[in-house]
């Protein structure tokens, strides 16, 4: 009988992770017992989640808890009226976009299997905390729930919990992409590549020999885009790399540091006169700024080109550059002493061609 329930539950998770996407926000909880049995719980956001059973997020409804020696942990749905989550799943999201703000309640039932003690552990990202608590208001467990921590309960009579999740809205850390962990013969000049946290609007990144990032030798916030190019490492040396994201509500936990090796060789780029010119609009430099800022674009062919400034709300401020001008790089200085601070908009038209970044005023 032990045995067909163990098969059993094979054939459903391989299911589930064959059809299942991977949602905004994907949280773990980790469930052991004191003897050595452990069992993964994930839950989470996704726009496309529901109250019910997403099978296109992993969600499928289990059979009947497995006999009382085993370790078993599942979300249900029986009193935070969800009936529809059936005997439990392993997996429990919740709608929401990667910028939500607000609660979500699960509810946990679990058996210690052949242990005095079951242990709930998680990780959870900064911007999300929580609350595991019995049913009868925290008499018997009432845990907060923030960063990486974890709950014992050695209470056999307890097979229930409520897990309230509150969100605020912070991004998430980026994932490193480039180069890879533990890369070695790494060009004196290299592109840093990560991935896009959602609703981030700025990222910081920081370069140093120590894996403490102590004194970076790169430490540079406000970046637009999720590249950055360093150059003048020095041979053959080792060092340390890692990335946050900001938005209005916050500043995401750092991401992974991954550590790379230099070679010897430094990455040849061409000069753009050595091949068409191509059009482009670079981040402003500094930014944050106060007063005074850089802006640098390029143009392929001489054209008219205007460069405006406006606010959040797309009502122009001021127009840096309205003029005939000759195909190459140009730069142009501005300087916004008289406004408040804040993010604002920039934007270069060259003919039929327009793009625009964002910048921060901080006095």
């Amino acid at each position: 009988m032990k045995t067909n329930w163990y098969y059993v539950m094979l054939f459903i998770l391989i299911g589930s992770v064959a059809m299942a996407q991977p949602p905004v926000i994907d949280l773990r909880l980790i469930v052991s017992n004191d003897v050595g049995a452990k069992l993964e719980l994930r839950f989470g956001l996704d726009p496309s989640a529901t109250d019910t059973l997403d099978k296109a997020l992993g969600e499928q409804e289990l059979p009947p808890f497995p006999p009382t020696e085993v370790l078993e942990a599942r979300f249900i749905g029986d009193d935070i009226f969800l009936p529809k989550l059936g005997l439990g799943t392993y997996s429990d999201y919740r709608m929401g976009e990667a910028d939500f703000e607000g609660v979500k309640t699960h509810e946990l039932k679990f058996q210690f299997g052949s242990g005095s003690k079951i242990i709930f552990k998680w990780n959870l990202p900064k911007g999300i905390t929580g609350l595991l608590q019995d049913f009868f208001g925290g008499v018997v467990v009432n845990k907060r729930m923030s960063g990486c921590d974890s709950l014992e309960v050695t209470n056999r009579a307890l097979t229930t919990l409520q897990m309230i999740i509150t969100y605020t809205g912070v991004p998430l850390a980026p994932k490193l992409v480039s180069p890879k962990d533990d890369s070695s013969n790494v060009y004196l000049n290299p592109g840093l590549f990560w991935r896009t946290s959602k609703t981030a609007d700025w990222y910081w990144l920081q370069v140093d020999t120590a894996s403490d990032f102590s004194s970076p030798l790169f430490d540079v916030s406000s970046i637009a885009d999720t590249a950055f190019g360093i150059c003048d490492l020095e041979k053959y040396t080792q060092y340390f790399w890692r990335v946050n994201a900001t938005s209005e509500k916050g500043t995401s936990d750092w991401s992974e540091t991954w550590r790379f090796t230099t070679g010897n060789e430094t990455q040849v780029l061409q000069h753009e006169r050595d091949y068409p010119l191509k059009f482009q609009l670079s981040q402003n430099y500094p930014n944050p700024f106060n007063p005074s800022t850089t802006i640098r674009f390029t143009i392929p062919r001489q054209t008219k080109v205007k460069l405006q400034v406006f606010d959040m709300l797309g009502r122009e401020i001021a127009v840096l550059l309205n003029a005939e001008m000759q195909p190459g790089e140009q730069q142009v200085v501005c300087n916004l002493s008289h406004l408040a601070n804040g993010v604002y908009i920039y934007r270069l038209t060259a003919g039929r061609l327009t793009e625009q970044r964002k910048m921060l005023l901080l006095k």
